[in-house]
């Protein structure tokens, strides 16, 4: 084939192409329904290589099946890598359901309650698949409060202790928080100031933490990681 057939081959196509996205309401739904479900469920990894259409051999195309579409741990979901990431309406972050409906009637895109809404029910299988496919408890915890956060019918995680006392010393807002380079942070608020251990992945702690999670842990063994990692730490101590 020559540089010409070549050519001649990619203008056809490309013609055929925008023949089609002129009429191109179908695949603007879907597409929304991918940026609703991006944007609900925390994958901040929707950059365009991860949507594809495929044209066939009659020169009509179609959106490609999803792929690549996953909440992204290193981020909580969150903050995106922004290099990965496509904004909603010029944010990165902080994209509410506001938003969305905007975002859908700017594009002709009726009825965008009724997927948000449908995209939430979807969400409330999480914990019966995270089970069937063995996700360990924290990112179980991570992925639910993410859900929960984003408007998830009756929302019911919590993965921040309330205050409680050891040793007669009160503590305050204790929870976990896992970095990108996998290690995790024990943090709490104790006789009012902000105290920080972190964990990292060769220890034996992390392991636990990983799986047995927040929520699931007993009152005492959390009392019992405070007494021995945070309570009497004036700075931040890295544990190797």
């Amino acid at each position: 084939m020559t540089l010409d057939n070549i050519e001649a081959v990619f203008f056809r196509q490309r013609r055929y192409f925008f023949q089609y996205m002129a009429h191109a309401t179908k695949i603007e739904k879907i597409r929304y329904f991918f940026n609703t479900f991006c944007s609900l469920l925390g994958n901040t990894d929707d950059h365009v290589k991860n949507f594809s259409f495929l044209m066939e051999e009659d020169n009509t195309w179609h959106l490609a099946p999803a792929y690549d579409m996953t909440f992204i741990i290193a981020d909580n979901g969150i903050q995106p890598k922004k290099n990965h990431c496509m904004s909603l309406r010029g944010k990165f972050t902080d994209v509410s359901e506001k938003d969305l409906i905007t975002l859908a009637r700017e594009n002709d895109i009726k009825a965008p309650e009724k997927i948000i809404r449908k995209i939430r029910e979807i969400s409330l299988l999480f914990e019966e698949k995270a089970e069937e496919n063995g996700i360990n408890s924290y990112y179980k915890e991570m992925i639910a409060e993410h859900l929960d956060n984003m408007g998830r019918p009756n929302p019911h995680r919590v993965n921040r202790s309330s205050s409680f006392e050891v040793n007669g010393i009160e503590v305050k807002d204790f929870h976990f928080e896992m970095t990108p380079k996998g290690n995790i942070h024990i943090l709490a608020t104790i006789a009012d100031k902000t105290r920080k251990m972190v964990i990292t992945p060769k220890k034996p702690l992390h392991t636990f933490i990983l799986e047995n999670g927040f929520n699931s842990m007993p009152l005492q063994i959390k009392q019992k990681i405070i007494e021995q990692y945070l309570l009497y730490l004036g700075m931040t101590i890295i544990e190797k």
